[in-house]
């Protein structure tokens, strides 16, 4: 995801001022630098995440003499439905931690910026594992489709009313 950033830093830039008429400094330090950040904070630190833990307190537990550990799993697939008014950063920033949790994502972008959907699209497409991550477009009849479906975790960004929605249907 790193250089599909670096690579396509004025694309994004230009989809961004397309849909949400944000300026090029703007776009780039609060979504593009907060990316980045958030992909090299992850990097710097998953395998001090991903390690086991070891129970202090397990003593003997059926015949473990002290070597119970945690022992850290990835959820399994994670929804992620992104935001208009950030749809870069709001929408990548749990891709990236789902990521590195070792997790398949869903990807669906807002329909409402439809110059970052349409290249978010396209590049995510070219640069992410396609066995691992998949991006869904549509409206609220895709997101109804989706919501269909059992998900192990969901990352939501959005209305009230709609997240009381998508709570509803990850019940």
């Amino acid at each position: 995801m790193w250089w599909m950033l670096v690579d396509h830093e004025k694309a994004i830039t230009e989809a961004l001022a397309a849909d949400l008429g944000r300026h090029e400094f703007e776009a780039l330090t609060s979504d593009l630098h907060g990316l980045k950040a958030d992909i090299l904070e992850h990097l710097n630190h998953v395998e001090e995440w991903a390690a086991d833990e070891p129970v202090a307190s397990a003593g003997f537990l059926m015949g473990t003499l002290g070597k119970a550990r945690i022992r850290k799993e990835p959820l399994g697939v994670v929804l992620v439905i992104g935001a208009w008014n950030f749809p870069f950063l709001l929408t990548l920033q749990p891709v990236i931690a789902a990521i590195t949790a070792g997790c398949c994502v869903i990807v669906k972008p807002s329909e409402l910026s439809v110059a970052s959907q349409n290249l978010m699209q396209d590049l995510v497409g070219r640069y992410l594992d396609p066995e691992a991550i998949r991006l869904v477009t549509g409206g609220p009849q895709e997101t109804t489709k989706l919501l269909e479906l059992k998900f192990n975790h969901i990352f939501f960004t959005g209305s009230t009313k709609v997240a009381k929605y998508v709570a509803a249907a990850a019940a």
